[in-house]
């Protein structure tokens, strides 16, 4: 079932692309918007592993993205974005008997410069570059063993709230873009740094610095303003 419903959208969005391809290329002043979900990567500890400082956790997350832009000359456009990571999560057993249950997730907010390459052609480069605002946000809950007596449960602390970080830094990326009429489909690739000094207060072990982003979108064009 999941491979017919994966060849299906295959088609439709050959289907859509075909039926749009004959549109011409776009012009200076239109509009567009795009959407689409992603697979954001940090770096970092997922599931359980022990530290001896709490570490940010990380890993591959299901995301999404929303955004527009509007064409400034035949081979440029910016752009804004919204987009999220996941939820990442880590059980890190720890020293003394401590046991820090980690949970974490990045908004992010994205201003970027588009080039437009191969621009009359069914399937076209386009490289990104810009600035990316990160705010992120977690919580934290950590588990205290007896060590004296190993077989007494552990006894849980209280949940509690990290105070959002916020950090601005480049972001570079490539669109391939499908399609040359109103409507294209997108695959994506985004690279921007999310760092925040090694010692943020909740994570004395470490913070990922960058965020590795792919993701699939359709883009559609609104028309010249």
């Amino acid at each position: 079932m999941v491979h017919t419903a994966l060849r299906s959208l295959i088609v439709g969005a050959y289907l859509l692309v075909s039926a749009t391809a004959a549109g011409a290329d776009e012009r200076i002043g239109s509009v567009y918007l795009a959407g689409g979900i992603a697979a954001p990567y940090q770096s970092g500890p997922s599931g359980n592993a022990s530290q001896i400082y709490v570490k940010a956790p990380g890993g591959v997350t299901r995301g999404w993205f929303l955004g527009g832009g509007v064409r400034i000359t035949r081979n440029l456009s910016v752009d804004t974005e919204l987009s999220t990571t996941g939820w990442m999560t880590a059980r890190q057993p720890s020293r003394y008997g401590m046991t820090f249950n980690e949970d974490r997730r990045d908004r992010f907010a994205l201003f970027a410069a588009r080039f437009h390459l191969r621009r009359e052609r069914m399937i076209g480069v386009e490289p990104v570059a810009g600035m990316a605002w990160t705010r992120s946000e977690g919580w934290s809950q950590t588990d205290y063993s007896n060590l004296l007596e190993p077989s007494q449960p552990p006894v849980a602390g209280r949940r509690h709230r990290h105070s959002p970080a916020t950090t601005i830094g480049p972001l570079f990326g490539c669109d391939l873009r499908i399609g040359n009429g109103p409507i294209a489909v997108v695959p994506s690739f985004r690279a921007f740094m999310s760092d925040t000094a090694n010692g943020y207060e909740p994570y004395p072990g470490g913070y990922p610095s960058w965020t590795f982003r792919s993701g699939l979108g359709v883009r559609v064009r609104l028309g010249s303003r």
